[in-house]
């Protein structure tokens, strides 16, 4: 999303003098819903988050490179918090909240939060413009962005067809709708630069306006070109 630029070391962010706040909702044996949910409340800087220190620097763009099958129950808790979210535009400053699709190779329905409607919901293409084999596919999926492919290298430059990723403390080859969203985030971040009181809806709808037609992929994953 924002890696720094002209400093002749590893890759170039999509809005390379954007803020990045992290924030951890998953330890090394997992997390739950509520540790999420909970870690988005706190991003938005709320108050009421318990067991942790005040957020003096609240983001406006949510990454949520994340996700998995979850029960009725829980899928109705997303939708009635981001709903929730989404209502209180005063108290959270317009956020934007963006989710990977997953990398099942599925319909997305199946996959929470990238089926919450509301959310910007992103799969992952390859080098040549459509879906690539694992992105989940289906009609919650608003966007493709690239995600790559580590197993082909279409453009024969040597080198697999993944996202340079810094990875540990080196970079390395990655592919996923987890590389995707970052590239949506990072060109909202530039949106957000132009027009600061874009809100959700907006920024779907910017988005669908200027999305690249030529690679497509119909609501069931199977690639279409025209």
């Amino acid at each position: 999303i924002g890696a720094a630029s002209n400093n002749n070391l590893g890759i170039t962010g999509m809005m390379w003098s954007g803020k990045i706040l992290p924030v951890r909702v998953l330890g090394t044996g997992g997390g739950t819903q509520f540790d999420i949910l909970s870690g988005v409340y706190w991003a938005l800087g709320d108050d009421e988050v318990t067991g942790v220190p005040e957020n003096t620097t609240p983001a406006r763009i949510i990454n949520l490179s994340l996700g998995g099958s979850v029960d009725s129950a829980t899928y109705e808790a997303w939708q009635g918090e981001i709903s929730y979210i989404f209502s209180q535009e005063t108290q959270y400053g317009k956020p934007i909240i963006i989710a990977a699709a997953g990398n099942e190779d599925q319909d997305v329905a199946n996959i929470t939060p990238a089926n919450i409607d509301s959310l910007i919901t992103v799969g992952a293409f390859k080098f040549d413009g459509l879906r690539a084999s694992y992105s989940n596919w289906g009609q919650y999926v608003d966007i493709m962005a690239p995600g790559g492919l580590t197993s082909v290298d279409q453009n024969g430059d040597g080198q697999p067809d993944g996202i340079y990723s810094f990875y540990g403390t080196d970079y390395r080859w990655e592919h996923g709708t987890s590389m995707a969203t970052p590239h949506i985030s990072g060109i909202l971040g530039l949106a957000l630069a132009v027009n600061p009181g874009l809100n959700q809806e907006q920024a779907q709808q910017l988005l669908y306006d200027t999305a690249d037609q030529t690679g497509q992929s119909d609501w069931r994953g199977t690639d279409v070109k025209r």
